[in-house]
Order: structure tokens, then sequence, then C-alpha cells
């Protein structure tokens, strides 16, 4: 029998971030680190598909996250302060659906079926 790693998102309610950079409410999916950013291209590929408000992708290591990145997707993304990194704490990636700097979730982790679910639930 094989066994994987579960997943656990932490959903978090209401809460201050950083001052955002976009105009507007919008969706902020990143990785502190080039470490997240597998799991960053799940949620981006899920937002893509179906999120109903703008996203931006952010990276402390934003050099990193350019050099990856399709010329097409560039101008969606967003260098994050050092901050950034205390938000996340150990989460590998966090989504957030906000403007200024309130977030009505802040999800730390990978999506699961149940955050995904969540996270298209309050962008509506």
């Amino acid at each position: 029998m094989f066994w994987r790693k579960s997943y656990l998102t932490l959903i978090k309610g209401p809460c201050l971030v950083p001052q955002l950079t976009f105009k507007g409410r919008a969706a902020l999916l990143a990785a502190p680190t080039a470490d997240g950013f597998r799991e960053l291209e799940v949620w981006r590929r899920l937002c893509e598909a179906e999120l109903p408000i703008p996203y931006w992708l952010g990276s402390i290591e934003f050099d990193a996250l350019q050099l990856i990145s399709p010329p097409s997707r560039r101008s969606r993304l967003m260098r994050l302060g050092e901050e950034w990194a205390d938000i996340a704490a150990d989460a590998p990636c966090l989504a957030l659906i906000g403007q200024g700097n309130e977030a009505e979730v802040l999800m730390l982790g990978s999506p699961t079926e149940d955050a995904w679910a969540e996270f298209l639930r309050i962008s509506a």
C-alpha cells in the first residue's frame, strides 16, 4: 500500500495583512519562497478556470517567480516584502481575497477541495 502526505489548508477568517498593492477587491496567490511554486501553480490553475474576480501572483523571491513565468503572465506578478514570510508561517503558499490591508479570507497551504469551495464561495 502506498501512503502519501495528507494536505490540510488552514483557513483564517477576516484578518489584517501587509498592504496589498493592487486596486480593488482581488485574490493574491503567493509563495514566499521558490519552495512553494508548485503549490502556487495549483492555486493559479484553479483561479484561471473558475475565479470570478482578478488574481495576482506574488513571492518574496520575485526574481525566481518572474524567471519561471511565461511573458503572458508577468503582468500579474507582485514583489512581496519580507513581512509576508511571517504571514505564511511554515506554509509553502497562501491565497487570500481582499483589498488594502484587509483579507476577507486567508488560506495557508495547498488548496484542498473544501478550501477551494470556500475560496470560490467568498469570491462571489
